[in-house]
Order: structure tokens, then C-alpha cells, then sequence
């Protein structure tokens, strides 16, 4: 039996189009289970961003501002549909919302997962698909994931 439901709302490089959270709502209410969302925004904070060696010919931290701008609003836009999609579908929602950086462990992912009963991860276009987030969480969580 599903009771718990962990969904991963990645805000960079582009946020998860509304189409998924409604479906990811939807299957919950569905099972008549709890959504937990784990909604992470790109941390703002410069000494938590990758080094960059040698000649870059773009102006970095101007880049990653723009980057870390975008993902906050992805986060607010995520935030907002998805407590609007679960209150409309009578759908308990925990939104956790955090900070990530690019190129972060999916250990804490992984870890949250395995205290879930079914994972539901949205698959983005192809040139942005992280492999190994979902190689992570499918071998390293133990429970089902819907991708």
C-alpha cells in the first residue's frame, strides 16, 4: 500500500512544467496518499559555487547570479502550483524547500526517499535529463520511482 509519496521539483536549470505537478498530484490523490515535495533552489551564496579554472570567457559569478535568479522564481512558480493543485485535489502536501547547488550529492534525495513508498520524479527535456539522479534514486532508495 502507498501512503507516502516523495515528489523532486529541481528548480535549475528549468523548472518542472506544470503538466508534471498536476500529474504527480493527481497519481497521489489517486492512491489516497501524503505528498512530501522536495522543492531546492540554487544557493545564492558564492562560496558554495563550483571553482572555475583557467579562462572562462563569460563573466561567472554574473552567470551563476542569473542561474540562482531563475531557479528562485522557478521555486516560488513550483511552490505556488503545487499548493494550489493539492488543495484542489484534497491532497495533504509537505513542501520542503531548500538550497542546492549545482552538481550536489543526490544523498540527502536518496535518504528521504527511502522513507517514502513510491518516488515520483519528473523527467525534464532530454538535454537537461540528470542520469544519475535517477540512477541514484532508483538503486539507492529501495522503493519504486515513477519517472
Amino acid at each position: 500500500m502507498i501512503r507516502e509519496a516523495l515528489l523532486s521539483v529541481p528548480t535549475f536549470p528549468d523548472a518542472v512544467p506544470e503538466r508534471a505537478l498536476e500529474s504527480a498530484c493527481t497519481l497521489t490523490q489517486l492512491l489516497g496518499a501524503r505528498l512530501t515535495t522536495e522543492l531546492r533552489q540554487l544557493n545564492s551564496d558564492q562560496a558554495t559555487w563550483p571553482m572555475v579554472l583557467g579562462s572562462f570567457p563569460l563573466d561567472f559569478p554574473q552567470l551563476m547570479n542569473e542561474l540562482v535568479v531563475k531557479s528562485e522564481a522557478n521555486a516560488a512558480s513550483s511552490d505556488k502550483s503545487l499548493t494550489r493543485l493539492c488543495a484542489e485535489r484534497g491532497v495533504v502536501l509537505d513542501l520542503r524547500r531548500g538550497l542546492t547547488t549545482p552538481y550536489a550529492t543526490q544523498a540527502p534525495l536518496v535518504d528521504l526517499a527511502r522513507l517514502h513508498d513510491l518516488v515520483i520524479l519528473p523527467v525534464p527535456e532530454i538535454d537537461a535529463f540528470d542520469r544519475s539522479c535517477v540512477q541514484a534514486v532508483l538503486f539507492g532508495s529501495g522503493r519504486p520511482v515513477v519517472l
